[in-house]
């Protein structure tokens, strides 16, 4: 399909233009998931600290440092970290992963709904439209988990929609619960929609199949996981979270209040889906502008997400339900986190993307029910207009030297 090629060859090149200057400019630090590949090529679960700063992103037990993330992302760094080493760079790798996710995304809005220009629309919208596109453009961390989640959870859908091999679905779930634990709660849309709208008609025990599968795979995955704390902190169930060591706003909170508490729905659900878009300007002399690194609100920023209120799903009521039921079991659980902000941001809600790729489904449906001619220009609108307010972001982040201080 030349369209498809063209689109993802113009992805590929906006994504890396951009990273240009992070890769030229922008000093690429201590970067936990490739010195955990390393780690990991010297046979350890520990990590070399930084010498000069404080390791804020590690924890320290038993006179070993370790990181508390997930491992997937480094398990994915390894085989370029035993090529390139310690100075490997991922946003060499960052615009092919957007490629390959924007890639994905069609192939899965357009067996969801049959409608090439939604498709089209909704891939770009997710890549270009939300916090997805400064994680290519970072990747550091948990940015770089952000982008193997929504490529494995993506894969994961598209598969569920399609011929639902289990061993796919569960690998592609596992591993996405290996970059961003909250993946967990999208495991039960997929297996109601597994249950409800099978690949073809077949008996309740014919169904069984890619739901076992699926969830044996599952299990060995997060069996993995287990032993990986045990191995490092004695305990299946500790992931070395509680240990962090915070400064500023985030050890006020963890002090007061722990990891999760309901405490902060209120400052979060502000800034998930009522703040917005926000320029400061910087001292001394105030004619230099800069992002808010609390970014920009969904309703701002991506406002093509209230297309989700009218989208539903194939299959009985109870697929569409339980879609919703994941997503705000991952919302929850997002809003109710000490560090819902994101950490830093220039624009849209990092955090978001642990349910964009689900709720996404539910847009793409949503789109579709709106598809004369005034509601096909409503929806270009609106997507062009998120894309647009991102770019203005990340050009302002970029500019802010030329202006004078």
């Amino acid at each position: 399909m030349k369209s498809l090629r063209i689109y993802l060859v113009a992805t590929l090149l906006v994504l890396f233009i951009f990273n240009v200057p992070q890769i030229m400019f922008r000093d690429l630090g201590y970067n936990t998931a490739v010195q955990l590949a390393q780690s990991f090529l010297d046979g350890r679960l520990d990590v070399d600290p930084p010498e000069e700063v404080e390791p804020l992103d590690l924890i320290l037990h038993e006179e070993r440092y370790y990181v508390p993330f997930p491992p997937a992302p480094a398990l994915f760094l390894t085989p370029l970290v035993a090529v390139f080493g310690l100075d490997f760079n991922p946003l060499w790798i960052t615009p092919l992963l957007g490629m390959l996710t924007a890639g994905v995304l069609f192939g899965l809005y357009r067996r969801l709904t049959q409608h090439d220009e939604i498709s089209y629309l909704l891939s770009a919208a997710m890549i270009f439209g939300t916090a997805y596109w400064l994680c290519v453009r970072y990747a550091f961390d948990t940015y770089l988990a952000h982008m193997l989640t929504v490529l494995f959870v993506s894969i994961a859908l598209w598969e569920t929609l399609g011929k639902q091999r289990g061993w796919v679905i569960g690998l592609c779930l596992g591993i996405a619960c290996s970059c961003r634990q909250l993946t967990v709660f999208v495991i039960p849309f997929v297996m109601a929609f597994l249950w409800f709208v099978p690949h073809t008609p077949a008996p309740w025990w014919a169904r069984l199949k890619p739901i076992f599968t699926a969830l044996c795979v599952l299990g060995f995955i997060f069996f993995a996981l287990l032993w990986y704390n045990w191995a490092r902190f004695g305990s299946p169930f500790e992931t070395g979270y509680g240990w962090v060591i915070e400064d500023e706003w985030y050890a006020y909170r963890l002090e007061r209040w722990g990891n999760f508490n309901w405490r902060y729905i209120p400052s979060n659900f502000l800034r998930m889906f009522i703040m917005g878009f926000s320029i400061e300007f910087q001292p001394p002399s105030y004619m230099t502008p800069a992002m808010s690194p609390w970014g920009t609100s969904l309703t701002f920023a991506s406002p093509f997400i209230f297309y989700a209120l009218w989208g539903r799903l194939t299959g009985p009521r109870m697929v569409t339900v339980t879609a919703w039921l994941s997503v705000t079991l991952v919302l929850l659980a997002v809003l109710m986190h000490k560090s819902a902000g994101g950490g830093w941001q220039i624009n849209g809600m990092r955090y978001a993307l642990d349910f964009l790729p689900l709720l996404s489904l539910l847009i793409a449906t949503g789109m579709q029910r709106f598809d004369d001619a005034a509601g096909a220009k409503i929806r270009r609108a609106v997507v062009a207009y998120a894309i647009l307010l991102n770019g203005v972001a990340i050009v302002i982040t970029h500019t802010r030297h030329f202006f004078p201080s």
